[in-house]
């Protein structure tokens, strides 16, 4: 007779290090399968548990000795010459290092993480498990609240869990009171001003224009109640003091809000130069970028940007000079017109770039390097691609390159009277050394002498540091020393910056 057997995973020998709990945990599970099969015959039971653990354990149970013969026939024999062969292969610091891992899930209710902890704790081989368990809860557990109860006063396991089955379901209850009543006040917003733009509409005459911004101004405000600060547009109520007090409006002069809230009509004026920002939060940070570059543009301006026609790979840009600019910046609108056959492909931006006053960098795309003509010249220079459509920028090393400017400095030569260099010639020629006077450097004498380690001189600046040591040695301003000094400082040279002449320090 045919008996078709239930699936039943099988035990997984070399799985871990930790066989023996998990032999007791599969052998709990066989038993309970057995009870419902309604299987009591020893030997049937035997030959079931041999079958579902698999070839592997039934070849160690070969290897087993079994000097009265026992095993071969009884269940309950053959699964305690398992169990006793597994039994050494158990590893209670791994079982007890998995029980302190243990944290307790978002969402995951205090019961059923007291269930988890449960469950792990069976193998740890603890003295007193009520105890470790409520120590493990109260370090890993999800509420505040609940662990500064426990701290307080001395919880037995059971009115710990009592006092956080509570909690939650205070917790639970609170949340959904509050989105109710948050989604009754918003209808109730909703109806008023709907019910206030129906009895405008039912008149024949509508109502003056400034009262009509007035009403839509109240109407916003009345969908969010209590929302937004009316002096300064923030989070109401505050947490200290507004940020608008006894601050001027740069709208209407008046005291006591920003401009950006101002309900008073600003007088018709000339336009005012202000910093314009391109940002955009949702930007991932870039983590690999090491350096910082800054742009700054102007969106209004009397007389109009500085702009100029550029030609970038056939394509003819206009484009704004922005000398306060370290970088050329242009939109994806650009970009997208200059690749158009799609045969370019952008490079990962190593720099973070930001606007004037910003704390938050600007959506860079990726970079690419490609040649920027004038008429006049060209040059070769690295574009960083900018999300959105705002304008492109010549930052000023490269509008310098081209030509498309000119940097003066006025100075203003004040020549000395004649009279005054024939009289102080010493003052007025060499180097200005102190000559007949001995001077005395005091150095106190509490402080231990330094001597600090050499540094080496790059190959391209040897030459020059040696003609400048030469010239300051001709001009008596240092000497050789041969024996040892007790103060010894590293050489510092740095070439000027608008020559090749070393300044050494």
């Amino acid at each position: 007779m045919a008996v078709s057997l239930p699936n039943f995973p099988t035990f997984e020998v070399h799985l871990d290090g930790n066989t023996g709990p998990r032999w007791k945990k599969w052998v709990t599970r066989l038993e309970r399968l057995l009870t419902a099969m309604n299987i009591t015959d020893k030997k049937q039971k035997k030959a079931l548990m041999l079958h579902f653990a698999g070839p592997e354990v039934d070849e160690i149970f070969d290897t087993l000795e079994d000097p009265e013969g026992e095993a071969d026939t009884d269940y309950e024999a053959a699964v305690g010459k398992l169990t006793k062969y597994f039994a050494p292969q158990t590893n209670i610091a791994y079982e007890v290092y998995n029980f302190r891992q243990a944290r307790q899930n978002q969402g995951e209710s205090l019961d059923s993480y007291h269930v988890r902890l449960r469950q792990l704790a069976k193998t740890c081989d603890f003295t007193d498990i009520d105890k470790e368990m409520k120590e493990h809860i109260i370090l890993s557990c999800t509420s505040n609240t609940l662990r500064r109860r426990a701290l307080q006063d001395e919880y037995s396991l059971d009115k710990l869990l009592k006092v956080g089955r509570s909690l939650e379901i205070s917790e639970s209850q609170a949340r959904h009171l509050e989105g109710r009543d948050q989604a009754i006040n918003s209808v109730r917003g909703r109806n008023r001003s709907y019910q206030m733009r129906r009895n405008y509409s039912s008149r024949e005459d509508k109502p003056p224009t400034h009262f009509s911004k007035k009403n839509i101004h109240t109407s916003k405000q009345s969908k969010e109640p209590h929302q937004t600060c009316r002096n300064c547009g923030g989070h109401f109520p505050h947490k200290q003091v507004c940020p608008a007090k006894d601050k001027d409006c740069r709208a209407c002069g008046k005291r006591g809000h920003f401009a950006r809230v101002c309900r008073t009509n600003p007088p018709k004026s000339k336009p005012v130069n202000a910093v314009a920002q391109s940002l955009d939060k949702n930007r991932p940070n870039d983590d690999e970028a090491d350096e910082y570059e800054y742009v700054y543009t102007v969106n209004k301006s009397p007389n109009g940007p500085p702009t100029c026609l550029i030609e970038i790979e056939g394509q003819r840009l206009n484009i704004m000079i922005d000398t306060g600019a370290s970088v050329n910046l242009i939109d994806e609108t650009t970009y997208r017109k200059i690749n158009r056959h799609g045969e370019r492909r952008l490079e990962k931006a190593q720099r973070h770039i930001y606007s004037y006053g910003s704390s938050v960098p600007l959506p860079v795309l990726g970079t690419f390097i490609t040649t920027i003509k004038t008429p006049d010249m060209s040059t070769v220079a690295k574009l960083h691609v900018v999300k959105g459509s705002f304008g492109n920028l010549l930052s000023f090393v490269t509008a310098k390159k081209l030509n498309l400017f000119q940097v003066s400095v006025n100075a203003v030569d004040v020549p000395y009277p004649e009279c005054l260099r024939q009289d102080y010639k010493c003052l007025f020629g060499g180097i200005g050394k102190v000559k007949g006077r001995l001077i005395k450097l005091h150095i106190d004498p509490q402080v231990k002498p330094k001597q600090q380690p050499h540094r080496r001189i790059p190959f391209h600046v040897r030459k020059d540091v040696e003609k400048e040591l030469e010239r300051l040695e001709k001009l008596d301003i240092i000497e050789k020393v041969d024996g040892p000094t007790p103060w010894v400082s590293p050489y510092r040279g740095r070439a000027k910056r608008f020559g090749r002449s070393e300044n050494l320090r």
